[in-house]
């Protein structure tokens, strides 16, 4: 008698969990709402050094952290830094409690509780979208809060009309800066310690370095130059030597990490900007104009050579397959005359009175 053979059931497999995770939609509004109200809460963190003022900042802040979506985004960033943070916090309350400076100190956790609070709603809400935004938030706040420092140091209008709002909202500490803020050889700015203002300003100039190399269109990098000149004035007029020391640090520790392109890049460029500031020297504006565009033109073929970046209306590029030896032999040729020819003109011709040299 033969055995009936026996099929296997069909083995039906088990859903899986491990589905990649689904990006999050963009809502153009509420990120430009984010990063305005985020920088204006910076900015009264910033200035305002009350304790009430504090305590409304952080509850503000706290109670916007918590919603939809606030949880979970910082589950997702919760890590070492993350958790330092919050040691810090932690250890900075508890050590306002037994403290000998007493009611001071309980007023100096409130502002560091303000800061606190600001960094979790940016765990909590912020997102990678929001990185560049953020930053020109940030960089914004520094500029406005420099040009104030630099007002204040001859108690200009700028800073008397802040010193005026922010006793408004109960911080009359400005109204007595006066003249102190200028020591005669540095400005102390806003805060009244020039340690403490050249360091932020030098934050925000790297940061505004940043946003001036990466930014993609015209109107960000121009902002970008503007408010990183505000804080670059503020940065210089502190003064202070502390600050100058780590920021120069921090600059050679860049071009170190910085990869052997980024750095002739920033060669090229610091390269250009010498020989135009000297092609733009010149009286002669014939002369001027000749030299400065022959610098332009110089860099841009060290980008096509050496960095190989493809620049918009290269002649060498689009005309490199018709050129033969003898081609390139007389353009070169025609190049050196005119060379010549422009610096022996230099001293030997009077260019004042010709429709080339007005200008």
């Amino acid at each position: 008698m033969k055995r009936k053979k026996t099929v296997p059931a069909e083995v039906v497999p088990k859903p899986v969990n491990d589905a990649a995770p689904v990006p999050e939609k963009d809502h153009p509004l509420y990120d430009r709402l984010f990063v305005v109200g985020f920088a204006v809460l910076l900015f009264f963190a910033m200035t305002v050094q009350t304790v009430p003022m504090s305590l409304i900042l952080a509850a503000v802040a706290l109670a916007l952290s918590f919603g939809r979506g606030g949880y979970a985004r910082f589950r997702g960033r919760l890590g070492i830094p993350v958790l330092g943070f919050l040691a810090f916090l932690i250890l900075c309350g508890a050590a306002s409690l037994y403290t000998s400076f007493g009611a001071y100190a309980y007023g100096e956790y409130a502002k560091l509780l303000a800061s606190g609070a600001l960094g979790l709603l940016l765990l909590a809400r912020g997102r990678e979208q929001n990185a560049g935004g953020l930053l020109f938030g940030f960089s914004a706040v520094c500029g406005v809060i420099g040009l104030l420092c630099i007002d204040a140091g001859c108690r200009g209008p700028l800073f008397r009309g802040f010193a005026s709002f922010m006793e408004g909202l109960g911080d009359a500490a400005y109204q007595s800066l006066d003249q102190a803020t200028y020591t005669g050889a540095r400005f102390d700015g806003i805060y009244n310690d020039a340690n403490l203002t050249g360091s932020l300003m030098a934050l925000a100039v790297l940061v505004g370095l940043y946003l001036i190399r990466t930014g993609r269109k015209p109107w960000e990098r121009f902002a970008a130059c503007f408010l990183t000149g505000l804080s670059a004035v503020a940065f210089f007029t502190a003064m202070s030597r502390g600050a100058i020391l780590c920021f120069g640090a921090t600059l050679l520790a860049y071009l170190l990490i910085a990869g052997k392109e980024e750095r002739l890049g920033l060669w090229i460029e610091a390269e250009r900007e010498r020989l135009s500031a000297r092609a733009y020297a010149l009286e002669d504006a014939f002369l001027r104009a000749f030299f400065a565009q022959c610098v332009e033109s110089t860099a841009a073929d060290a980008y096509e050579v050496f960095l190989e970046t493809p620049l918009a209306y290269n002649y060498f590029r689009e005309n490199l397959g018709r050129m033969d030896e003898k081609t390139l032999a007389r353009f070169f040729k025609l190049q050196q005359f005119i060379i010549r020819f422009a610096q022996s003109a230099v001293g030997k011709v009077d260019w004042t009175g010709h429709a080339c040299g007005q200008g």
